[in-house]
């Protein structure tokens, strides 16, 4: 242990008396390495656990709190006290939670209890996650615990199933062969939770009731007798899993057939098609056992609701059967699963009609129109769930899938115009079908030509991004009457008070209206910078959007001074893609974006273009570039030496006289004058630097000629720059001897030293 650490024999004593700050102080103490000491373990090590152990087998409320506390921060810093303790600890823990849960009722009737209550069982499910996956201490310590541990939280369940069911569901998929005793019994509570109190328990919990049942299936069956025509086929892992997912599949059909007595099915063939091939139960087998029956009455039509309510627990089932890991490979039959959505989608009335002699049952009516947008979100969850978990297999059912989803949208009857009054009361809804479709497109591709359901969603959307006021819709007639009836009363000094409380909504309409939540925003942003990044929309929608964008950044900016990244996400898609539109808006998104800094709109107002084109060169090619130069280099300058040595031996040799020259004396005459000149250059020049200096002037303009003939690159060299300056200074010199001869005019001297001041 570090000299710097207190002593855990001086913390032990403070563990009984210690409570509040002083308490929190000491568990962040214990985090500490300095105490992972094995030679501590005979020691203070010992006595602070038992002071540790005394807290936990203790009946005050207060001790056993602080000892649960202690154990999950000890057991999860100090592998020592895990692997030593984690059995006596494991031990006290249960006792003290079988007996609070053979009282439950008279634990949790105050709120200390059911404090404990939760302490304790999070603190076992802590510490058997801390002990799983360890050889050793899973053998010796855990696993004979569990079949105390299990029955317990079982039967504790159906009390406190938010509580109890995360660590049953986590034992339920690591000790599948343990939990195998115990799992009639789990299955009796989760099947009560289903079809008692299901629809009263929160999202998180119903999940979790759903993920339990599902898991049931891990634990394989006992061998049964089988047929011997099947007895050769392969035995799949997961054959149990199978089944309970069927059990849950074949239940739509009959539960979505009880609605043919209010909807005329035969109206529709296409509708009536699919829905005959859903498949139905054909064995005890996959029939669920674990579903109450339901009980309709057209006459009271609230009980229709019953419909939608095992509708969405058989979504919740089958997405936990879809989504759950498993130990083994799943067969799942996804056209099957698709088709099922599918139904659901289709229930509309858009294109089924109630049956005669329903109409006029108008509560009916209108309850049927209020159930099926909720049963057609059914199918939306369904899809969003196939869509996170099987991705891009869902390619091949993507036609059908989109078709399915534009019939959510509500249509007003015998139109294809959009009903915006339903589609208010859908508003969540309508939400998470954007939701689904940004997920959807990004498997769809740019080529995809459908985009009826695209615009309208981009015109419903719209519509209901916009702030709704409520109040817009009273009538003010009805203020119109109210006043006329005080003018013509008699008692005109006294006040109607029913008038008065309407007031506030004729004279402050504004402070009743709903302003639309940012996430929203945020998701049909999305929406749109998709569809336009990818597609060409037609010119209203594009204009559309381009109005809504502007305007609510506008209006950001004006009231929290910043634009919300969806929207200049959304500018900068605008501008870059501006689809028919001949008109820029980048001038104002540069306005409403100059002080974010980016990058795309900096571009485009500034350009900054290479003049050539940049190109990447790896290391070995640059090598291999200035190998071919310097070997060209040394190829040109010896053709050069090699040209220039034969033109020097030109001038030595006289020529040989062809028939050119005899035919043409002329050229002879040129020839034999050129040479002379040559000569007396050479006599006339006795030392050597002059007759350097003339052969290279002679060289210099036979390069000059070879230049004009073929031009080649030039390399600089020693001797190259040496000829050039005694040409340059020889040339210079003949170009003046000429100027002074001929020259008579002399400078008169011009005397400056007698100037008077």
């Amino acid at each position: 242990m570090s000299k710097n650490a207190i002593s855990l024999a001086s913390l032990a004593k403070r563990l009984e008396t210690c409570q509040g700050h002083e308490f929190q102080t000491i568990l962040r103490t214990l985090r500490s390495s300095s105490y992972q000491d094995e030679q501590l373990l005979k020691s203070d090590l010992a006595v602070f656990m038992a002071k540790v152990l005394k807290l936990v087998k203790s009946n005050d409320k207060y001790m056993l709190w602080k000892g649960c506390h202690l154990v999950n921060v000890v057991c999860s810093y100090n592998a020592i006290v895990l692997c030593s303790f984690s059995g006596e600890l494991l031990t006290a823990l249960y006792s003290n939670l079988e007996q609070k849960s053979t009282y439950y009722t008279d634990t949790v009737r105050t709120a200390e209890g059911r404090i404990i209550l939760e302490n304790l069982v999070r603190c076992i499910g802590n510490l058997v996650d801390c002990i799983r996956g360890k050889p050793t201490i899973t053998r010796e310590a855990l696993t004979p615990k569990l079949t105390a541990i299990i029955p317990t939280l079982v039967s504790l369940a159906q009390y406190e199933p938010e509580l109890c069911l995360p660590e049953l569901k986590k034992l339920l998929y690591n000790n599948t062969t343990t939990f195998k005793p115990h799992v009639n019994k789990f299955r009796d509570v989760l099947t009560g939770l289903i079809n008692h109190n299901y629809h009263s328990f929160n999202a998180y919990t119903k999940g979790l009731i759903c993920d339990c049942f599902a898991y049931l299936h891990l634990v394989k069956k006992t061998a049964q007798i089988q047929d011997e025509n099947q007895s050769h086929h392969k035995a799949y892992g997961d054959e149990h899993w199978r089944e309970g997912l069927f059990s849950v599949l074949f239940q739509f059909k009959p539960v979505i057939h009880l609605l043919d007595a209010v909807l005329d099915f035969d109206c529709d063939a296409d509708f009536k098609k699919l829905f005959s091939s859903l498949k139905e139960a054909q064995s005890s087998v996959t029939k669920a056992d674990y579903l109450s029956p339901l009980s309709i009455d057209l006459n009271k039509p609230i009980t229709l609701w019953d419909l939608y309510a095992r509708l969405g627990l058989l979504t919740d089932l089958l997405s936990s059967f879809v989504s759950l890991p498993t130990p083994f490979v799943l067969r799942i039959p996804l056209g099957e699963l698709v088709r099922v959505a599918e139904v659901l989608l289709s229930l509309s009335t858009n294109y089924l009609s109630f049956k005669r002699g329903l109409y006029r049952e108008s509560d009916l009516t209108s309850t049927m129109s209020s159930l099926l947008p909720m049963i057609q979100f059914q199918g939306i969850r369904l899809l969003q769930c196939y869509n996170d978990n099987f991705g891009r297999s869902m390619l091949p059912y993507l036609p059908s899938i989109l078709s399915s989803l534009e019939m959510f949208i509500p249509l007003k009857q015998k139109t294809f115009t959009i009903d915006f009054e339903k589609c208010e009361l859908i508003n969540y809804e309508i939400i998470e079908l954007t939701k689904l479709v940004n997920s959807l497109a990004a498997h769809i591709g740019h080529r995809f030509n459908e985009q009826t359901l695209l615009i309208k969603l981009v015109d419903l959307c719209l519509y209901l991004l916009e702030d709704q006021c409520k109040v817009d819709k009273i009538s003010t007639k009805s203020q119109q009457k109210g006043t006329e009836k005080l003018t013509n009363s008699k008692k005109k000094d006294k006040r109607n008070l029913a008038n008065g409380t309407l007031s506030d909504i004729y004279s402050h309409p504004h402070l009743f209206t709903y302003k639309t939540k940012l996430e929203r925003f945020d998701v049909t942003n999305i929406f749109f910078s998709t569809i336009i990044t990818n597609w060409k929309i037609p010119s209203t929608q594009q204009v559309n959007i381009v109005r809504y964008c502007i305007r609510q950044s506008l209006m950001f900016k004006e009231s929290t001074n910043s634009i919300p990244d969806s929207f200049a996400k959304l500018l900068t898609v605008l501008v870059l893609f501006p689809g028919s539109e001949r008109i820029s808006i980048l001038p104002i998104a540069v306005r409403l974006l100059k002080d974010s800094g980016s990058a795309v709109f900096d571009v485009l107002c500034n350009p900054r273009l290479p003049v050539q084109m940049v190109q990447m060169l790896t290391r070995s090619q640059i090598k291999s570039q200035e190998e071919d130069e310097l070997s060209e280099e040394g190829s040109e300058i010896k053709h050069e030496e090699e040209e220039e040595e034969e033109e020097e031996i030109t001038t030595t040799q006289p020529p040989e006289e062809d028939d050119t020259t005899a035919e043409n004396p002329s050229l002879e005459g040129e020839h034999y004058n050129g040479k002379r000149e040559i000569e007396n250059a050479i006599d006339q020049t006795s030392d050597g630097n002059s007759t350097e200096n003339s052969m290279k002037m002679f060289k210099r303009s036979s390069e000059t000629d070879y230049i004009h003939k073929k031009p080649i690159k030039r390399f600089k060299s020693t001797e190259a720059v040496d000829m050039t300056a005694t040409t340059v200074s020889s040339l210079t010199a003949d170009a003046e001897s000429p100027a002074e001869s001929d020259s008579e005019f002399e400078m008169p001297e011009i005397d400056l030293g007698d100037d008077e001041d």
